[in-house]
């Protein structure tokens, strides 16, 4: 195995750390997406069964 030196791992450790955070956020918009269509039904839902 090559050892990489600093100046070769930086923009590595970056780019990793920029893919974890973008699919971080990502899941995270994902699932405030589901809950917020989740939320839209169960209001329609209750809608329709009030009449």
């Amino acid at each position: 195995m090559t050892m990489l030196t600093e100046s070769e791992l930086v923009p590595i450790g970056l780019a990793t750390a920029q893919a974890e955070a973008t699919r971080e956020s990502s899941a995270k918009l994902c699932g405030e997406t589901q809950n917020f269509i989740k939320l839209v039904f169960n209001r329609q839902g209750a809608r329709r069964q009030s009449r």
